[in-house]
This record gives C-alpha cells, sequence and structure tokens, in this order.
C-alpha cells in the first residue's frame, strides 16, 4: 500500500486512541498533518519530555545525552535518530514517515482567507509576530512567536470562517556541518552533513 495513503486512513484512528481514556502515552506524541501528508509531532521542549511511546506502529523515544537531545524513532527494522543542542532554543521536530526522516517544523503558518484584509486581525488574534499577505497567491503566511504552538494555531484557524485553510509548514532545509563523534573521517562527515538545528541519521534497529 502507498505509505501516504496508509498514514492519511491511519490518521483518525491514531487521534480516537489518544482520546481513548487509559491511552495516554509517557511521550505525548500527535499526528499532524504538513504538505497534505501525516507526521508525527514530538514534544517541544525534549527536556520536559524524556520517555518512550508507540504510535502508529513507530517506537519513539527521547533521551539528554552530552548536552543533546536524542529524539529516536524505530519504524519497520530501521531506527531514525536526531539531535538537538539541549542548550539551544526549543526546536519543534517531527517525524515524517513519507520520507523517513525527522524535520523541523516552521514557525510559520500558511493560511487561506476569505478576505485578506482580515490578516491584521487574525496576527493580534493569535498573539504572531508578524503577517504577510499574498492574495495573488491565494495565501497568507503568519509568523508565530517562539513560544506559540504553531499546531495548535493551524487548529484554532481551521474553525475560523474568515480562515479558508490553515496548514504547518516544515522549516526550510538549510546544510550545517554533521556532528562528529568518535574521531570519524572529516570528508566522510562532511558528505552526511544534515539539517540544522537538528541532526539527523538512519540507522538499522539493533532489536
Amino acid at each position: 500500500m502507498n505509505m501516504k495513503l496508509f498514514f492519511r486512513l491511519l490518521f483518525p484512528v491514531v487521534i480516537a486512541l489518544i482520546a481513548t481514556p487509559g491511552a495516554a502515552q509517557d511521550l505525548p506524541v500527535l499526528p499532524a498533518t504538513v504538505d497534505d501528508r501525516t507526521v508525527m509531532m514530538m514534544p517541544w521542549g525534549g527536556l520536559d519530555f524524556p520517555g518512550e511511546s508507540s504510535i502508529a506502529g513507530i517506537d519513539f523515544d527521547v533521551s539528554l545525552e552530552q548536552g543533546l537531545l536524542e529524539y529516536r524513532a524505530t519504524w519497520l527494522g530501521r531506527t531514525y535518530t536526531a539531535w538537538a543542542d539541549a542548550a539551544a532554543p526549543a526546536t519543534r521536530l517531527a517525524f515524517d514517515p513519507d520520507e523517513r526522516r525527522f524535520r523541523e517544523i516552521s514557525s510559520t503558518v500558511a493560511v487561506e482567507l476569505v478576505d485578506y484584509d482580515a490578516l491584521g486581525l487574525l496576527v493580534q488574534e493569535q498573539g504572531a509576530v508578524a503577517g504577510k499577505a499574498y492574495p495573488q497567491l491565494g495565501f497568507a503566511l503568519i509568523r508565530l512567536g517562539p513560544e506559540t504552538d504553531p499546531a495548535r494555531v493551524v487548529e484554532l484557524l481551521g474553525v475560523d470562517p474568515r480562515v479558508i485553510g490553515a496548514q504547518l509548514r516544515f522549516e526550510p532545509e538549510l546544510r550545517r556541518p554533521a556532528i562528529v563523534r568518535g574521531g570519524a573521517n572529516p570528508s566522510r562527515a562532511g558528505s552526511e552533513a544534515r539539517f540544522g538545528p537538528a541532526e539527523t541519521k538512519e540507522s538499522p534497529s539493533s532489536e
């Protein structure tokens, strides 16, 4: 079965399980939709949420290792890992089953409005930092503050009569040097550079 279709069909089932009494999980991983596919949102501020969880057949865990927050997703016999600096501002990460990697969720959300003159009021109501309308392209962008949960804002905007639709966005991917452990070959490390602020890798599951 096409994996994108699989997770789209699974989405309402996961929501029902989360809402069921007694189905609470140690690690609050929640499904969300980005770019018309389902991703698994990791808890914001991983220091507050060490632990493990399983959702949609994927095993997740978050731990603190030598000043780095380590996020792991184990699925279909492979383990996907991302690191983030625990001392840096908290990163909102999501595991993308379609691409089989962790990606950063942007603090800017996209909205389609009935009337783009309403953008200023929406920005004010959401306590956002700024907003920019592109009516000729059929959308506007709302930039949220670092403490604001973009998934919650999308949920609120989704039921606002002034809003046709609201979507989460991935943070644009910027390459930077990889975290190197154990004296790895610099040339090899450079070829495996990933996306900041989180480093990510794939490895066979030890289970």
